[in-house]
């Protein structure tokens, strides 16, 4: 097992998939992530991969300008940018849930929004997450016949 510490995110997350696209068996997915269960990424990736049969937990860890733990006041409200590619079930609390491939393939984000005032003010603050529905792997072949025509 491996692990690789990725620092700038996107550039380098689309040249990581590139490098272990030969390397690895099955899917490669983002969710603080592993990679076919053999490969662990440390660091915040801001996009998910999921096939089209899969879902992944999701959670929120409110911060400080120091980056330690806050709280914030009320239930966060999770969204989805297309529930046609993916939808997002939050837990009671809302500070966690549920994303699942819905019926298409596509890109979608998934949105979080919270009041980080505690008091009788609301602050909003939120987050997204990128979220891709790509096709699984094959399980059978489907054998198409063109239009008969004469021998030459």
């Amino acid at each position: 097992m491996f692990k690789i510490k990725l620092v700038a995110l996107e550039a380098d997350a689309w040249q990581l998939l590139e490098r272990l696209a030969g390397r690895t068996r099955g899917r490669i997915v983002f969710c603080r992530a592993t990679i076919d269960r053999l490969t662990t990424i440390k660091g915040d990736l801001k996009m998910l991969i999921l096939t089209d049969t899969q879902e992944c937990d999701l959670a929120i860890k409110p911060v400080d300008k120091k980056g330690n733990a806050a709280q914030v006041d009320g239930i966060p409200v999770w969204t989805t940018s297309d529930a046609t590619i993916a939808s997002v079930t939050p837990a009671a609390d809302g500070l966690s849930a549920v994303v699942k491939a819905a019926d298409n393939l596509g890109s979608v984000q998934v949105g979080v929004t919270a009041d980080a005032d505690l008091g009788e003010g609301v602050e909003p603050i939120g987050g997204v997450l990128d979220v891709e529905i790509a096709a699984g792997k094959a399980v059978s072949v489907t054998v198409i016949a063109g239009t008969p025509r004469e021998q030459i």
